[in-house]
């Protein structure tokens, strides 16, 4: 946490971030939308917030995993680990439990 990076294109971004500068920056976040349209970041203009959630234009973070596929910019990550927003995902399905399926039930 606090650390900057530099995001430029065909960066995988490293953890989730806060945008302070940004110049045409674009990011595929389909990893974690399923959305196959990039999305355009802008930088932040006031205090930092909550993280929201991936998707929708003109926002002022960065996610864990996403690729940048135009466009540069500076980030601080705010975020590492369990804590992105693909850590939050990967949490949530090893408390699945696998099913047998048809075939396994018949046998």
């Amino acid at each position: 946490r606090g650390d900057l990076v530099i995001l430029s294109e065909g960066d995988r971004i490293p953890a989730d971030g806060y945008l302070f500068s940004a110049t045409n920056l674009m990011v595929d976040e389909s990893l974690l939308t399923g959305e196959s349209a990039p999305v355009r970041k802008q930088e932040a203009t006031g205090e930092k917030t909550a993280t929201p959630s991936p998707g929708g234009d003109d926002l002022p973070f960065v996610y864990s995993g996403t690729l940048v596929v135009q466009g540069r910019g500076f980030a601080e990550i705010i975020d590492t680990g369990a804590q992105t927003a693909i850590g939050q995902i990967g949490q949530a399905l090893q408390g699945l439990q696998l099913e047998n399926t048809l075939l396994q039930k018949e046998i």
